[in-house]
């Protein structure tokens, strides 16, 4: 057992992410890792994301942080292999794509452009690399980012990591245009935010992804410290610091994409900095929620997602090493969070519609613009196996006989906070049709016309991301029904739901507290301890 938590994660993680390359050196693909498409042949195009291993593998090597019997040696062919492979999976535009052919995404273009960048600045004091070759590997991924934008939504965890890129673009290769747009993109990023110390992630601010948020700007910030006065850091951290609970888990419905994963590297990047500040508060929760699987973390990592936290552990394990060899190393900081607090308090971010209250029995985090929505927590005892968190998606009903659930809207200016006291917050929602869409064969045939058509010309594909957007995530179809919700936490959380014009006289509530999700997010609903608690 290792004291660095992070460090131990990634060692149990590495061989399965070794097994996703394709290393067969006779194969076109050899280096490419989406192995649902060059092993299985599963699929018709090939994720790009999986290329971004590339920078937890170099931060290994330069940090001299592999397990014992792999080779350096053998590694740093990796490394080589993976970023070699990049332009046999690039489009011709310069794009990578994530689940469809022919997509262009910004997200996974911007993901490994910054990771293989920061990847080759990690080992390049180290190791001797063949710069010319792996940066003409590179330049089509930077030269999509500077002529193109994400357009389909704002959401700033995909615009932080294509600020990032672009920085060390211009860092490595003196591109002043690829500067002014990682300013630029920085500048969508803020204003798009709140002065409450949250960045927009498609309709309101979600914490789980504000973690990832961090990784990427605490690195910009470094790489372009001109954007430091672009962002408060420090008071992004002390707004996440709210969403973490007593039982150790961290956000949660109570954010707009339901996210429960923690992202530690830019949170301890910054908890390196300043010890006395909320990063470094987080930053020790972090540790022992991981340590005991409380929150979405590597190991629960699927494959899709698991490079983003790979990378994101072998950051943070570096910063953990150098932090614990340092002078005034807090391990108790997480102690100096809200949900700690030995006084009971209430307090709003009105801009996110989150209501936080603290009470001796419970720590509750409520999101009246989700329609009332809630992440309830206590104290967990050690050895118990009793749940202790309440998590609700809010009011939901439905018709007898009938598939279909009526949710919160996510319209957010159809929900309302009526008030908000020692005792009790009541609002107001309007309930919808729940939008649960799941594909078929013929989904899938659409699909595919689509990206051998739309999807090949910028505008249309722009559109038609906007129409898949509108379709999946926006939950904003006509009222069946409004209701007033009553959230009591005099001494436990109890719920009282009213339904008031009604559509149909048959309609009725469902039965509460339900953990419901009422939107597509493919990052939601990973495991952690307390759900088989």
């Amino acid at each position: 057992m290792q004291d660095n938590v992070y460090l131990e994660h990634v060692h149990i993680a590495l061989p399965r992410l070794l097994s996703m390359f394709d290393v067969n050196p006779i194969s076109p693909l050899l280096g490419v890792g989406d192995r649902y498409h060059w092993a299985w042949k599963g699929t018709d195009f090939a994720n790009g994301t999986f290329q971004g291993a590339v920078h937890g593998l170099a931060v290994l090597v330069a940090e001299d942080m592999l397990p014992k019997r792999i080779c350096q040696r053998a590694m740093i062919s990796r490394i080589h292999s993976l970023i070699r492979a990049i332009p046999s999976i690039t489009a011709s535009n310069g794009s990578l794509n994530e689940i469809l052919p022919f997509e262009s995404s910004y997200c996974v273009t911007a993901l490994v452009l910054f990771d293989a960048l920061r990847a080759l600045d990690t080992i390049e004091p180290v190791v001797e690399l063949d710069e010319g070759s792996l940066i003409e590997a590179l330049e089509p991924l930077a030269a999509f980012l500077l002529s193109n934008q994400e357009r389909h939504g704002v959401i700033s965890n995909h615009l932080a990591v294509a600020a990032a890129a672009l920085a060390r673009w211009h860092r490595r290769s003196g591109d002043q245009n690829a500067q002014q747009v990682a300013l630029d993109t920085a500048d969508i990023i803020s204003s798009n935010g709140s002065s409450e110390g949250w960045f927009l992630e498609y309709s309101g601010a979600d914490a789980g992804y504000q973690t990832l948020a961090l990784d990427y700007l605490a690195d910009l910030t470094e790489v372009l410290p001109e954007t430091n006065q672009t962002f408060d850091l420090e008071r992004a951290c002390d707004f996440l610091s709210y969403f973490a609970h007593r039982d150790g888990s961290f956000g949660g419905l109570c954010g707009a994409r339901n996210t429960r994963f923690l992202y530690p590297a830019g949170l301890e990047a910054l908890a390196a900095k300043n010890q006395r500040g909320a990063a470094a508060a987080i930053a020790a929760f972090a540790r022992q929620s991981h340590v005991n699987l409380q929150t979405v973390g590597l190991l629960a990592m699927d494959t899709p997602n698991l490079v983003p936290m790979f990378n994101s552990f072998c950051r943070a394990a570096v910063s953990l090493k150098k932090q614990t060899a340092s002078k005034g190393f807090q391990t108790d900081a997480w102690k100096r969070l809200p949900c700690f607090s030995d006084v009971s308090f209430r307090k709003s971010f009105n801009d996110a519609g989150v209501a936080i209250v603290s009470r001796p029995r419970t720590y509750l985090v409520i999101n009246w613009k989700k329609g009332g929505a809630f992440v309830a927590s206590e104290k967990v005892k050690p050895g118990s196996c009793k749940s202790s968190q309440l998590a609700d998606g809010g009011p939901s009903a439905e018709k007898p006989g009938k598939s279909v659930v009526y949710v919160p809207t996510s319209d957010h200016s159809r929900n309302r906070l009526i008030s908000f006291s020692e005792d009790e917050i009541q609002l107001e929602t309007v309930l919808v049709p729940c939008a649960t869409v799941f594909p078929t064969p013929f989904h899938t045939i659409i699909l595919r016309v689509l990206c051998l058509t739309f999807l090949r010309v910028a505008i249309l594909n722009a559109w038609t991301k906007k129409a898949l957007v509108w379709l999946l995530i926006s939950n904003t179809g006509p009222s069946i029904a409004t209701c007033r919700r009553t959230i009591n936490y005099t001494s436990h959380v109890t719920i009282t739901d009213v339904m008031s014009q009604k559509q149909s006289g048959d309609i009725r509530l469902r039965q509460t507290p339900s953990s419901f999700s009422a939107i597509h997010m493919a990052s939601q609903g990973y495991w952690q301890i307390g759900d088989d608690q």
